[in-house]
């Protein structure tokens, strides 16, 4: 929580002496609008990153089976922890600095700069130095994520839809069908004994396809809750 605050202050101090202007500029109001779009995109994001789990344990012959020793402090925890580490990208990719270089170098450029920032952040959080491959494959999906959060930031102006869909498929991966960092979550995958894992090019494409697809659709929700009578500028 640390971290958010000090992010807060670092996002006023730059947007108050280079953009003159102050926190407003990240676009949490009016608040009923921002409300829908955040909870729209966390809703949208949720159900297809579920689809795309239940796709991959079918393929895999992976089944489901609820963690009937999950408490709801960790349902609790589980929740802060996504919050904390989605505001903390967010801010850092779509908040003060997006919003300026918006300004500086138009909303194209920054778009770009915002993805390829993004891809290359995910080499560190996911620690993938030693697999080019790897890095290859995390920079084109997480870039591509970035550049359809980051878009929806430039046709809302508001961090409110791109944190939404930020939050919904964090969460539901990690703390639903416990694909990240925490652990056992609310489903634990129970491989059959027809279990197999993909590898190859069945593996690669099915890592792809999926992902491009999603991102596609995500950038079919900007466009549909984003007001299309705005220029895409922040003046």
């Amino acid at each position: 929580m640390t971290g958010i605050i000090v992010e807060l202050l670092l996002s006023w101090l730059l947007l108050y002496f280079v953009a003159k202007t102050d926190l407003r500029a990240l676009g949490w109001q009016p608040v009923g609008k921002r409300a829908i779009q955040f909870t729209a995109g966390l809703l949208v994001m949720g159900v297809l990153c579920a689809l795309l789990q239940l796709w991959n344990g079918r393929l895999q012959h992976i089944s489901w089976e609820v963690n009937k020793g999950l408490s709801s402090s960790s349902i609790a925890a589980g929740v802060w922890w996504n919050l904390k580490a989605v505001l903390f990208e967010e801010l850092i990719f779509r908040g003060a600095i997006l919003y300026i270089l918006i300004q500086k170098a138009g909303w194209k450029n920054a778009v770009w700069i915002s993805a390829v920032a993004f891809g290359i952040y995910h080499w560190f959080s996911f620690n993938l130095w030693h697999n080019p491959v790897q890095m290859a494959l995390v920079f084109l999906i997480t870039g591509l994520a970035g550049w359809v959060w980051a878009y929806a930031f430039v046709r809302t102006r508001s961090m409110a839809l791109a944190t939404g869909m930020h939050l919904g498929w964090n969460y539901v991966g990690i703390c639903v069908f416990s694909s990240g960092t925490l652990g056992n979550q609310l489903l634990i995958p129970v491989k059959g004994s027809d279990y197999s894992a993909l590898t190859g090019l069945p593996s690669l494409l099915n890592y792809l396809l999926p992902n491009v697809l999603i991102a596609f659709i995500g950038y079919l929700i900007v466009c549909l809750l984003s007001d299309k009578r705005k220029k895409y500028s922040i003046e």
